[in-house]
């Protein structure tokens, strides 16, 4: 197991990346198993699909933006193709923000048609998986910002 130098967490031998801050284990110290079962608590408690900081601001700012959209939209204030692509980004990102183990069983739910994956059992994600969900996320978060500010600024005036 590799112990990542900046936050702390416990990584599998075969991550390139942290699970948890998202650094590069490289230069990391490597902990044998006596020391890792003296910090068994400690491990039972974590977990790779936690709500971190980053995605709890984002969550919360998607969720007053949809709020804003929905009023917006019974007040005709906005285009309502705009608010249809808004809503959608908004949901998605908070989606993968908030449920991110939901969405990682859901992906393993289909892995698992492929033959290759029913033989070894259970499947972790990988680190291009977590980053793959970083860039969705602020993806759809940005795109959601940008059709909201749009659809709103694009408003014909009467």
């Amino acid at each position: 197991m590799k112990k990542c130098t900046n936050c702390g967490c416990i990584n599998r031998d075969t991550r390139a990346m942290c699970a948890d801050c998202g650094r590069t284990l490289v230069g990391a110290e490597h902990i044998d198993k006596s020391e890792l079962d003296a910090k068994l608590e400690k491990l039972s408690r974590y977990s790779p699909f936690s709500f971190k900081p980053r995605h709890q601001i984002v969550f919360y700012a998607s969720l007053l933006l949809l709020a804003a959209i929905i009023v917006l939209n019974i007040l005709s204030l906005m285009q309502p193709e705009m608010v249809f692509i808004a809503v959608l980004c908004c949901i998605i990102s908070i989606l993968f923000t908030r449920f991110a183990e939901a969405m990682w069983n859901m992906e393993k739910f289909f892995l698992r048609f492929n033959i290759r994956f029913r033989i070894n059992g259970d499947i972790e994600p990988s680190d291009w998986w977590f980053i793959s969900r970083e860039i969705v996320i602020f993806a759809f978060f940005i795109g959601s910002i940008l059709t909201f500010l749009f659809g709103f600024t694009a408003v014909p005036q009467i």
